[in-house]
């Protein structure tokens, strides 16, 4: 069975801003913003670093299981100055 860990996006940016979680882990992303959210990973715009790491489009809420171990950068894809990063380790 696999774990699963909340990341909130706020007009502060995203909470927390790092997290550490076990390969496998399901990650939730939830805004809680006055604005749209789309989650990507790094670099912006490409979002090369982890491709299938891409929300695609706005959403209140956007779920990714990382199966792949790694510090995982992400970004706001309309706010790129918002931030953060999924540390994906073996169980």
């Amino acid at each position: 069975n696999s774990a699963m860990a909340t990341v909130r996006y706020t007009d502060s940016g995203f909470e927390p801003k790092e997290l550490s979680v076990p390969l496998g882990t399901m990650v939730h992303f939830v805004n809680e913003s006055t604005n749209d959210m789309w989650v990507a990973s790094n670099e912006h715009p490409g979002h090369t670093d982890l491709p299938t790491f891409d929300q695609f489009m706005t959403g209140d809420q956007y779920v990714y299981v990382f199966d792949t171990t790694g510090s995982w950068r992400y970004h706001d894809h309309l706010n790129p100055t918002a931030e953060g990063v999924i540390a994906v380790e073996e169980k």
